[in-house]
């Protein structure tokens, strides 16, 4: 039972990785595709940003579908943690907390 006590919230969090992984890799739901996501992370000094857009696209996209199927739920939450680290230090932080303004509410 302990074990599908947390199934709604890896669910929640699985489905919001999975639609911005898909907006990443292949540009649906209005997403920019990975030339797009390329262009946005080397205008913001990622090193080799194709290659982090395809990586963080695919991790994005996986490491969702893991947590909603609930395998490689410990690796995925990692690499997913370490993305969004990485995205509120670079991008958001500066921008303050406001969703309005790009922060990182």
């Amino acid at each position: 039972m302990k074990d599908f006590a947390a199934l709604p919230l890896r669910s929640a969090i699985g489905i919001v990785f999975l639609f911005h992984g898909l907006q990443k890799a292949f540009g649906m739901f209005s997403g920019s595709g990975i030339e797009g996501f390329s262009n946005m992370l080397g205008s913001i000094g990622i090193p080799i940003p194709t290659l982090m857009a395809v990586l963080v696209a695919y991790i994005e996209l996986l490491g969702g579908l893991f947590l909603i199927v609930g395998i490689f739920t410990r690796i995925s939450a990692l690499s997913l943690l370490i993305i969004m680290l990485v995205a509120l230090f670079k991008v958001h932080i500066s921008r303050g907390f406001s969703n309005m303004t790009g922060g990182y509410e």
